[in-house]
């Protein structure tokens, strides 16, 4: 999520714009500086490189942001203005701004076909791309990452009825020798993410790719959006060998959309997912970002505004028997930057309060 620097910056650049009469697009440039920040470690502005536009445009946004494969001039543009600002700012030096200018030069031709690739896409903009079709295109690469299911590498909710004491671990405790429960719950915690993806993978390397997704799919059945979404992140980093234990599970109504994909994005035979599980398994999405969004909700709603739901979707979630889709609906309702959008987030809320649901 977007973090204080982020904030600053944007304040700047809008200075900065107004100062030279600049019609720059400062939201596009904000989505620039918030998913490096997210996914890049970049932590000041001057930590931007050539490389950071290329890993930016290349790979992030074409995994992330919902945008039409012409929207790319639009995209470049305002990378081109954010170097113009880093320059003309004092954050980076001539020399690096005139190479970063360069790489965005090579990539501009790529970009269009890289919005285009479908095989790049997350899970949650697979999700919402996808929504239209009876049931998700087979072989499309859906994954959630860990920052997907916990906040800014952190973690975040309350595992609450889920996290019995005896998988908490000890103040000294280490996590790679926890149960699939306990590695759960330390991550619930609050930690930072170099220290989970260390705890992660020597948990990993001492367990076979089967006995992993058996003991992590076993430990959230039942469990809350949130502690399920970290488990099943883990388990997408888990090959083919994993295939018999991942498809024991797929009679939990729960579990089974996100096994679906993870079969599907393995070429691994898979059943239909249904326009009902696609519906359900994007509240479920959706609901993984509740704790972040608490924290953020202007960060939350431009993040929305790049790559949410749309709302002839939004309208048929209300019919969604999943326990957080009132409160992932109240809070589309208050957040989607669109009217039309949040409207009909309202209106979908209302329904599922109306039956009961959540």
């Amino acid at each position: 999520m977007s973090i204080e620097w982020v904030n600053q910056a944007v304040e700047r650049m809008r200075d900065w714009a107004r100062s030279r009469g600049i019609e720059a697009d400062i939201g596009e440039m904000r989505l620039l500086c918030d998913y490096a920040s997210d996914y890049l470690e970049v932590t000041t502005l001057g930590d931007f490189a050539p490389e950071t536009f290329e890993r930016l445009l290349l790979d992030i946004y074409p995994r992330k942001v919902i945008t039409p494969p012409e929207s790319a001039g639009e995209t470049i543009a305002a990378a081109r203005a954010l170097v113009d600002f880093l320059e003309e700012a004092g954050e980076v030096d001539a020399e690096r701004a005139a190479a970063m200018r360069a790489r965005l030069d090579e990539i501009e031709p790529e970009l269009p076909a890289a919005l285009a690739d479908t095989s790049r896409y997350g899970m949650a903009k697979s999700m919402f791309s996808a929504i239209d079709a009876d049931s998700l295109e087979k072989g499309t690469n859906l994954s959630i990452s860990l920052s997907d299911a916990v906040p800014s590498g952190r973690a975040g909710g309350n595992p609450g009825r889920w996290a019995a004491p005896d998988d908490a671990l000890e103040p000294d405790g280490d996590p790679v020798e926890a149960s699939a429960a306990g590695l759960i719950a330390w991550l619930m915690g609050g930690v930072p993410q170099e220290e989970a993806e260390r705890a992660i993978t020597g948990w990993l390397e001492r367990r076979s790719p089967a006995e992993a997704a058996a003991e992590l799919l076993a430990a959230v059945t039942g469990a809350p959006a949130v502690v399920r979404g970290i488990a099943i992140s883990i388990v997408d980093r888990l090959g083919v060998a994993a295939e018999e234990a991942v498809r024991a599970r797929l009679d939990d109504p729960e579990l089974r959309p996100h096994l679906i994909h993870w079969l599907s994005a393995r070429d691994l035979p898979a059943p239909a997912l249904t326009h009902e599980e696609a519906l359900w398994v994007s509240v479920d999405m959706l609901a993984l970002a509740l704790p972040g969004a608490m924290d953020d909700p202007e960060n939350f709603a431009q993040n929305l505004a790049a790559s949410g739901p749309p709302a002839h979707m939004i309208e048929e979630m209300w019919r969604v028997d999943h326990a957080d889709v009132v409160e992932v609906l109240e809070l589309l309702g208050r957040t989607l930057p669109d009217p039309s959008a949040a409207k009909a987030a309202r209106k979908a809320a209302f329904k599922a309060r109306s039956r009961g649901i959540g």
